[in-house]
């Protein structure tokens, strides 16, 4: 009977049965109701300074980047890595997938990376593993962008520049290879000090979309690339969407992200303005009409008191399981 089944093995049965019928299961008994409790209780004693999403999971690290936090919302699981050493904060820590050979399973890897400096400190561990390695990659290009960070198909892409001619372009990592791809092309190419803006999103988990806004107009622009997959060796870039919405005026802008409706084509932003006395987090919602509805989730005038940049990302309900089955970890494991 269903009832004298182990929590893993029942675990294991749900993440078998299609995302899509999971929302009826909920109804079946308390048991399997609590199997996908939310569990953002424990998540609010964690005061955030880095966020980042993948196949619908999120990693967190918190103010001070002394520990990563990996959660699932769907599942209600969360995994508390162990703290990350002294001399490894400053770090970045992005999420990608690969196809595990022995298992033929969908599998994760944590990249940590610093943002500034010597592209030589790449780390890289398994999603169950709080084992770190050293990668022998470098890349002869510099981030740009922090919060602009995308991963799609297996690949975590960001926008990086030269710092011989300082053009700005695309590079991704691959999970599988652990290694650095060629350089991508953007729909135009300028030097960083053109741009006032650019940001990444994903659209519908099938292509890559830019956010492009040059310091001489006050448009900004949105491009979505071909579909990517395996099999895509060059991107092709469409522009889709000119926005024009209110600027900033004496405020300045310390991140922007956004979403793409790409079948009711309407694009949705969220930007923090910061002025000397006061920090607001605005979110826009611009419609192909150019109809813009802004909407403010609030102001600060304390600035120590703030965590990161706001943030939007397309979240898909994911099954991923962030403990190893055997191996089920406590906080602080």
């Amino acid at each position: 009977m269903l009832m004298y089944l182990s929590q893993d093995l029942l675990e294991e049965i749900l993440c078998r049965v299609p995302a899509i019928s999971l929302k009826q299961l909920r109804s079946t008994c308390k048991r399997w109701n609590s199997l996908f409790n939310d569990k953002r209780g424990e998540l609010r004693r964690v005061s955030i300074s880095q966020v980042f999403h993948c196949d619908g999971l999120l990693i967190y690290i918190n103010k001070g980047d002394t520990m990563m936090v990996v959660w699932n919302p769907f599942m209600g699981k969360i995994r508390w890595s162990q703290h990350i050493d002294r001399d490894k904060t400053h770090y970045d820590y992005v999420l990608g997938s690969y196809q595990d050979d022995k298992s033929g399973n969908t599998s994760y890897k944590v990249l940590r990376y610093m943002f500034w400096g010597s592209k030589k400190n790449l780390e890289i561990c398994e999603l169950y593993s709080s084992s770190w390695r050293i990668l022998d990659v470098t890349t002869d290009c510099t981030f740009y962008a922090e919060s602009t960070r995308a991963s799609l198909k297996g690949k975590t892409y960001w926008f990086a520049f030269d710092e011989k001619d300082w053009q700005i372009y695309m590079v991704s990592f691959d999970y599988t290879t652990e290694r650095f791809g060629s350089r991508m092309s953007l729909p135009y190419q300028f030097p960083i000090g053109s741009y006032k803006t650019v940001a990444l999103s994903c659209v519908r988990e099938e292509k890559l979309s830019v956010l492009l806004h040059l310091r001489d107009t006050s448009r900004k622009e949105i491009w979505v690339t071909n579909k990517i997959d395996e099999t895509t060796q060059v991107l092709s870039w469409n522009k889709v969407l000119t926005l024009d919405y209110p600027d900033l005026g004496r405020c300045f802008l310390t991140g922007l992200s956004f979403l793409f409706d790409e079948e009711n084509r309407k694009i949705v932003c969220c930007e923090r303005r910061m002025s000397e006395d006061e920090a607001a987090d605005w979110v826009y919602i611009v419609e192909e009409d150019n109809k813009v509805t802004q909407l403010c989730f609030g102001k600060c005038n304390d600035f120590d008191t703030l965590e990161s940049d706001p943030y939007l990302f397309g979240y898909v309900p994911s099954l991923v399981q962030i403990e190893h089955p055997r191996h089920k970890t406590k906080r602080g494991d």
